[in-house]
């Protein structure tokens, strides 16, 4: 089963068009005013919708359930110095 996450491509369109929106306004490059951070909130948030929906999904390993990793006790200590007892 493929699981897409549109709320995140969202969110994210969402914040990129908040900051790509905020930097026009600093500079003063926003050549139709408010509308142009309007627009361009909302055209990357579509952007990111599609780009959620439609772009393939990333795959992910497969995780044998019930399996826990192997374990070994050791009774005897090992030294690699010869001269500690």
């Amino acid at each position: 089963m493929i699981r897409r996450h549109p709320i995140r491509g969202l969110l994210g369109g969402l914040l990129i068009g908040l900051g790509l929106s905020i930097l026009l306004v600093i500079y003063g490059a926003a050549p139709l005013g408010r509308w142009t951070v309007i627009v361009l909130v909302i055209l990357f948030a579509v952007i990111g919708t599609a780009a959620a929906w439609l772009l393939p999904a990333r795959s992910r390993p497969v995780v044998a359930t019930g399996t826990a990793p192997a374990t070994v006790q050791t009774t005897s200590t090992r030294h690699d110095d010869p001269d500690r007892p």
